[in-house]
């Protein structure tokens, strides 16, 4: 959905321009994560990505989002579930 965010005006670019810097830093940055769930650093670039995935969404249909957004819901309580029960 992020490569989907097609709508005119400032939006859009501002997010990219925020987004891509941040995250091409991050990908140079090593660090195996075995103690967490998920890659915290990741952080960083996350409002940029949640604005440019609203904005992707947007201009696709609610069938096609809500499997991906209840997957990732149960994913990410999957984790949390095996973070405490295994640390």
């Amino acid at each position: 959905y992020v490569f989907w965010a097609r709508r005119p005006g400032w939006l859009v670019g501002a997010c990219w321009a925020g987004l891509l810097p941040v995250l091409g830093c991050l990908l140079m940055y090593h660090h195996h994560g075995a103690t967490q769930f998920g890659y915290r650093w990741m952080l960083d670039i996350l409002p940029f990505a949640l604005i440019l995935a609203a904005l992707g969404m947007e201009q696709m249909r609610w069938r096609a989002a809500r499997p991906l957004i209840i997957a990732s819901v149960a994913v990410n309580g999957i984790g949390v579930l095996w973070f405490y029960t295994f640390h």
